[in-house]
């Protein structure tokens, strides 16, 4: 893994790709979570685009940072790594929480995104706090995947997904459930495709559905046999809408 310091901060990434030229695609993962959840999506994408994937700060291998966590300062976040690394323009891709900065982020800098992808999101993030911080693999494995998911498979992602100590991870929810950009899609001037699965149990089909619905010029694409963790559930066809997606914008 590569980095990125300034007094105070050190973001580690990975990074695919790095020879290719156009839009880089930046990959932001959702709570609790880091780069790995990608590892199969990064290597896949940077096949054909340079594509990047971050640890945001206390997740992974990026240290925590002493300010408060919400989605407005992981926000910014991406948008300093971005600026770091010398992308004036980058497609973002978002799972969950990372759906909802890369929104923010088209949202505040229409100019520096070239367009979202949101995968298991919505423009907000509803549903109940877990109950145990702790054993957020074993929760992930049973309500991120659709019930004809090999649980073999569900399993191992979500042990390599889970990698933000209970302090964090509880941050990151209280950040997903204080967000609501409802008020605001209809300004967005960014292309957007939101991806759902349709057994989500965590962002219920609803909720994108909706935001296709009302940012303009949204695409919705619903995968069938799909949960929260779509990515990992059926990795050909969300690299297949990024790729389709990328090349259009």
């Amino acid at each position: 893994m590569a980095v990125c310091e300034a007094p105070g901060l050190k973001i580690r990434y990975r990074e695919w790709g790095a020879d290719h030229t156009g839009d880089p695609i930046v990959l932001v993962h959702g709570a609790a979570s880091g780069s790995a959840t990608f590892l199969d999506l990064g290597r896949r994408l940077g096949a054909r685009h340079r594509t990047i994937a971050l640890d945001l700060p206390g997740h992974g291998q990026s240290p925590k940072v002493s300010h408060a966590i919400s989605i407005e300062a992981y926000r910014d976040l991406v948008g300093w790594l971005c600026a770091q690394l010398g992308l004036s323009r980058a497609i973002l891709v978002g799972h969950s929480m990372g759906g909802a900065i890369a929104l923010e982020a088209a949202l505040s800098w229409p100019e520096k995104v070239g367009g979202v992808v949101m995968l298991g999101a919505g423009a907000q993030l509803p549903g109940g706090p877990p109950d145990d911080y702790t054993r957020l693999d074993d929760l992930f494995a049973k309500m991120c995947y659709a019930a004809a998911t090999p649980r073999e498979l569900a399993e191992r992602w979500a042990r390599v997904s889970v990698v933000a100590p209970p302090d964090v991870a509880r941050a990151d929810f209280e950040a997903c459930a204080r967000w609501d950009a409802r008020d605001r899609v209809l300004s967005l001037r960014v292309p957007l495709v939101v991806v759902g699965g349709d057994e989500d149990l965590m962002v219920a089909p609803r909720h994108p559905a909706w935001l296709a619905e009302h940012a303009p010029g949204a695409q919705l694409l619903r995968l069938a046999n799909a949960g929260h963790n779509l990515h990992h559930e059926h990795p050909d066809a969300v690299v297949q809408a990024v790729l389709d997606f990328a090349s259009q914008s």
